[in-house]
Parts: structure tokens; C-alpha cells; sequence
């Protein structure tokens, strides 16, 4: 009986959405409006990671931090992806706000898995019924 287990607490959804608002702003306040790739990419993720992230705090699921894993991943490399890497203020934003979201995303997976663990829903193994 899994009465014990509690929600995490979503604390890394809370920063990351805060990284994100940073992304979808940040074209306009470093100055790179003006150049389509390094805006549409900031803007694109961010308004998908927004979705994401708010279908994470509406109810926890894993899919949500593997696909915002991705997207930070996606976020990180996407100077060299669309060439717009001689943009050290795109690429530097980029870079460092892809990292942040790849780690809030990975703690937040570390937190569910832990509360799956501790409280039984874990992987299930095949041993004897007890």
C-alpha cells in the first residue's frame, strides 16, 4: 500500500521555469533580437519548455524532466546546430541556459526516483510473492 508516498516537491520545476522565462526574454535584453536563428531558437524552446514544465507542477510525470533534459540539450547545442555560434552573447546564453535547465531537470528526476524508491514504486523485480 503506497500511503506513505508523497508528491516531490517540485521545487526544480519552479527554477526552471523561472530559466525559461530568462530564455524567451533574454533575445531582446542582450541584444540579439535582430537575428532570426538565436531568436527563434530561444523563443521556440521556451515556449515549449513553459508547456512542459507547467504540465509538470499541474501532475508529476516522468516523460516531462527526460523531455526537458532534451530540450536543455537541444538549447546547449543549438549555437553550433544553426550556426549562430560567433554570437557570443546568443551562444553564451545558449550554453549556460541550457546547462542550468539540464541540471534542475536531472535533480528533479533524482527527487522523483528517490520518492519511487523510498515508497515502493520503483522497477519492479520478479522475485518470490511475499
Amino acid at each position: 500500500m503506497l500511503t506513505h508516498w508523497k508528491k516531490p516537491s517540485g521545487w526544480q520545476d519552479g527554477v526552471e521555469l523561472l530559466v525559461v522565462i530568462w530564455v524567451f526574454v533574454s533575445p531582446v535584453v542582450l541584444g540579439f533580437f535582430a537575428y532570426n536563428a538565436e531568436t527563434l531558437t530561444a523563443m521556440s524552446v521556451a515556449a515549449v519548455a513553459t508547456l512542459t514544465i507547467l504540465l509538470g507542477i499541474a501532475k508529476q510525470q516522468p516523460w516531462e524532466e527526460w523531455f526537458n533534459l532534451a530540450l536543455a540539450i537541444f538549447l546547449a547545442g543549438s549555437p553550433w546546430i544553426f550556426g549562430y555560434w560567433v554570437s557570443i552573447a546568443a551562444t553564451s546564453n545558449a550554453v549556460l541556459s541550457g546547462l542550468v535547465l539540464a541540471t534542475f531537470a536531472t535533480l528533479a528526476m533524482i527527487d522523483e526516483y528517490t520518492q519511487m524508491r523510498q515508497f515502493g514504486e520503483g522497477p519492479k523485480t520478479h522475485g518470490p510473492a511475499g
